[in-house]
């Protein structure tokens, strides 16, 4: 094969154009949120993410809108596509400034209980090294993808096995008032 200049600069542009696109969507979405008047979901998007994993052909009820789904409606005027926010974005289209703040808050207490967790789990047990690690893999993820239905449903299976392997880990001791895991 032999590639003109002109055919090489396409190539490369295009790629670069491909490149931008695949990482822009969160400080364009910042970017917009911030800007804009917006509807503020009041943190409803993180809630639906959850029913959003249950089969409609279950419940008969509609699945509900992803985040991903708004955000690319504001962002491009088409609601068929799918760009997500990224986390300070989906804060900001929880609640605004005082969304974001309650959520910054909330999520830096949940990853420290987590990495308290990760850092003992591992400590008592090397087996659980992988896990913590996909774990942590999964928090970076949805940091910057920020909708939790993509998140939640891309790991899934992952969820359901550390939850089964936490179960059978567990020692749980047992007295006649309460039971306790240890």
């Amino acid at each position: 094969y032999s590639f003109t200049f002109a055919q090489y600069e396409d190539r490369r542009d295009r790629a670069l154009v491909r490149f931008y696109d695949e990482g822009s969507h969160v400080s364009e979405s910042l970017s917009y949120v911030v800007s804009e008047e917006i509807d503020f979901t009041y943190f409803k998007h993180f809630a639906d993410s959850f029913f959003g994993l249950i089969p409609s052909r279950l419940t008969g009820f509609e699945k509900p809108e992803k985040i991903s789904v708004l955000n690319s409606m504001n962002l491009d005027g088409d609601i068929q596509g799918s760009r997500p926010p990224g986390a300070l974005a989906s804060l900001w289209y929880g609640g605004g400034l005082i969304g974001l703040i309650l959520g910054c808050i909330f999520s830096g207490i949940v990853l420290g209980c987590v990495q308290r967790y990760g850092v003992r789990a591992t400590n008592r047990n090397r087996l659980a090294r992988p896990y913590c690690l996909y774990f942590y893999y999964v928090i970076a993820f949805m940091s910057f993808n920020g909708d939790p239905q993509i998140v939640l449903k891309s790991n899934l299976y992952f969820f359901v096995f550390l939850l089964c392997w936490l179960i059978c880990t567990t020692r749980w001791k047992v007295s006649r008032l309460s039971i306790t895991g240890a």
